[in-house]
């Protein structure tokens, strides 16, 4: 095959479009295994370790920033060969940028070893217990770094013949191994210096697997080490304004979560971390198309300019109308979906959190598109003085959130950077590219509309309400795009397929056997916020949607803090019938002539639930009832007279099963009542309380260690 055959095959559209999907494949099937292993590995490790392995994860992902630009620079280095028919210089392209890059590999990790002891002492906010532990992760992290930054120009130069099937091949089960080696070790150990083993092992085996594939791409590369220095200088000169957008980037992306972790605690890291570990992973799927069009691009400015306009404008387009769905989904349900992912816990702390981020990484996500254009023509010296000018405010306006709002002033602060960031990125494009221009106003007009509505819906309340503007949106957008987004020859070509295929019968079949059966679940919520319990004294952060009857009498309902209702639970505040009567038969609530009687129904007082109660599924409390702190209600009792705290009771009438511990020690957490503390001191002592060394828990109050 020519060159010029080869040129015209890796810039084709089918190509492309095929290693788009595969991709996204590569970049997205690891963030699916991460939904499922994330809470797993929350459980397993504790949210301390937790907190230190996430940053275990951006070590092993993101030092390759330290390749200074170089791994991007090969790939352009080599599209633009590609794209100008001269493969010959390929070989000693691949050899002088490859031993710049080992060498500032070996480099930064002997640097970074030098720095590891003030990270974890000092630097970090680790508590004392697991500060050793860490400290040998990031020794054996620093060795990753040579194999991190080899990597990336291996996959570099397969990246620009446009060999993503290979890349993807060998990067899916790398990132496999993120998530699912440390739950492999697990079971064995929870040692993190164990977890960060396997990941280092992972990283070598991906050095030799891209480079063998890059020997069988371009076969002359393993004739001869050929280093030479002419092209040292293109290679930093385009590398070195490379590594600081490539530095000063990512340290904006992740500067966050080590400011929280300096100014307030590693489980406040956590709290911040694991929704935006979530959400920041969307940009897999734009970074599909994106990590497809740099080289592209590279190859096509250099020899269809046209061409690359037009993918320019398609992928722009593309991405937004791609991603805005899946971003509303987010802040809509944010709150169900962290319940059901990481518990009510970190839904109550991380929900506004998730959603702002969202916001961010939308934009991020269209703007990535101008950014790597711009790149490819290269000017990566415009997005490093980008960057430079926004890093001190934005280490200001961080510092000062953190201390004045804690983590949502965080997430508000790095929302708002990267809105600012996005609109000059856009502008930016049209000095290398002129023709971008024309699209500026459309494009920023898009983004205005869409981070409104985003914006709008994290404040609707109510599964049911937000339903229905999730189908009113689905409609809506649905006719968006294909008024939109088709062409009207494309339009009759669909509706043909699908009359064709005869969609209203299969949409009949499909409502009649599989729609009918679909239940949805309700996530639990607070009831202290929740209006149907606005005439009951409710204490903060005891959930559940239990059934109160009411017969309009004065018997009033108390609940404690920190109590967990289950569903199908009833309280009866009244209701009752007369058996000291002739009869039981309510008379007078039925017919207008004895309405005169008072007494009936009848009611037995006031309903009192203690703090820290487990009310089980399918219980029915009556009226006059006390249910002291810590207690037990078993499922389906029915609870009839007064429960002594920390009891277990159960059965229709509710009897004592037993006491969950002895006299001394409920004396103790009576005298406690930690559910008094305030709700971030119980945060913060929350591995305490969810321990069964109950003594040490009550010793380590009564000496003054845990003491508010």
């Amino acid at each position: 095959m020519s060159n010029i055959e080869k040129k015209a095959l890796i810039t084709s559209n089918s190509l492309l479009a095929k290693n788009t999907l595969w991709n996204t494949l590569g970049l997205v099937l690891p963030l699916v295994v991460g939904l499922f292993a994330m809470p797993l590995l929350i459980h397993g490790l504790g949210t301390e370790r937790f907190g230190v392995l996430t940053l275990a994860w951006m070590v092993i992902g993101y030092f390759s920033i330290f390749d200074f630009g170089l791994g991007r620079a090969l790939t352009k280095l080599v599209a633009e060969c590609l794209g100008k028919d001269d493969e010959e210089s390929v070989p000693s392209l691949f050899w002088t940028v490859m031993i710049l890059m080992v060498s500032i590999g070996v480099f930064g990790s002997i640097i970074v070893g030098f720095l590891i002891e003030n990270l974890v002492f000092h630097w970090l906010n680790i508590d004392q217990f697991l500060q050793q532990e860490s400290l040998n992760a990031f020794y054996i992290l620093t060795l990753s770094i040579p194999f991190v930054i080899a990597t990336t120009g291996l996959r570099g130069v397969l990246e620009a013949y446009q060999e993503f099937v290979i890349i993807n091949i060998i990067r899916i089960p790398l990132g496999l191994l993120t998530f699912l080696g440390p739950l492999a070790v697990l079971p064995f150990t929870n040692s993190l210096d164990v977890i960060v083993i396997v990941l280092l092992l992972g990283r070598l085996f991906g050095v030799f697997a891209y480079y063998h594939y890059c020997i069988k791409k371009v076969p002359a590369i393993r004739k001869e080490i050929i280093f030479d220095k002419h092209i040292v200088k293109p290679a930093l000169s385009f590398g070195g304004w490379m590594t600081i957008s490539n530095v000063i980037g990512p340290l904006m992306v992740y500067l966050d979560r080590f400011l929280i972790g300096s100014v307030l605690t590693m489980t406040a890291v956590s709290y911040y971390v694991a929704p935006y570990e979530m959400v920041t992973k969307l940009w897999m799927i734009p970074m599909g198309l994106i990590g497809v069009l740099f080289p592209a691009f590279s190859t096509m400015l250099s020899s269809d300019r046209n061409k690359a306009i037009s993918f320019f404008n398609l992928g722009v387009d593309a991405i937004f109308y791609f991603m805005f769905p899946i971003f509303l989904i987010i802040n809509l349900f944010a709150f169900e979906g962290i319940t059901i992912w990481l518990g009510s816990d970190f839904a109550e702390n991380s929900t506004s959190i998730m959603q702002w981020i969202s916001i961010g990484v939308f934009l991020n996500c269209v703007g990535r598109m101008p950014y790597i254009l711009i790149q490819s023509a290269g000017r990566p010296d415009l997005t490093a003085k980008l960057f430079l000018l926004e890093l001190p405010p934005y280490i200001f306006a961080l510092w000062y959130a953190l201390n004045i709002f804690g983590i949502e002033g965080a997430a508000i602060v790095w929302m708002v950077r990267v809105a600012i960031d996005t609109l000059a990125i856009f502008k930016l494009s049209s000095i290398p590219v002129k023709e971008t221009k024309k699209f500026y106003n459309a494009s920023i007009g898009k983004l205005f509309f869409a981070v409104s509505i985003l914006f709008s819906v994290t404040y609707v309340q109510g599964m049911i309400l937000k339903g229905i503007i999730f189908l009113v949106f689905i409609i809506l957008y649905s006719l968006l795009v294909w008024k939109i987004g088709f062409t009207p020859n494309a339009r009759k070509k669909v509706t043909r397929f699908f009359y064709k295929n005869k969609l209203r019968s299969f949409l009949g079949r499909l409502k009649k056997d599989f729609l009918n059966d679909i239940a949805v679940y309700s996530a639990p919520q607070f009831m202290a916020h929740d209006k149907r319990y606005k005439d009951d004294e409710i204490g903060e952060y005891t959930y559940g949607s239990p059934k109160i009857v009411r017969f309009g009498n004065k018997t009033k309902l108390k609940i404690g803090k920190y109590c967990s209702i289950a569903e199908n639970v009833t309280i009866l505040l009244g209701g009752g019938h007369r058996i000291d009567w002739v009869t039981t038969y309510p008379l007078p609530v039925l017919f207008d002539q004895l309405k005169h009687v008072k007494g009936h129904p009848s009611t037995k007082g006031d309903i009192e639930i203690g703090h820290d109660v487990w009310i089980g599924y399918g219980t029915t409390i009556l009226s006059g009832v006390k249910i002291g702190n810590g207690s037990v209600i078993a499922t389906n009792s029915t609870v009839t007279s007064d429960v002594p705290p920390y009891s277990i009771v159960g059965g229709t009438p509710a009897k004592l099963i037993k006491y969950r511990f002895d006299t001394e020690t409920i004396k103790s957490l009576q005298k406690i009542s930690w559910w008094n503390w305030k709700h971030k001191e119980i945060l913060d002592r929350g591995e305490r309380l969810l321990s069964d060394d109950i003594l040490s828990f009550i010793h380590s109050y009564e000496t003054g260690k845990n003491k508010i």
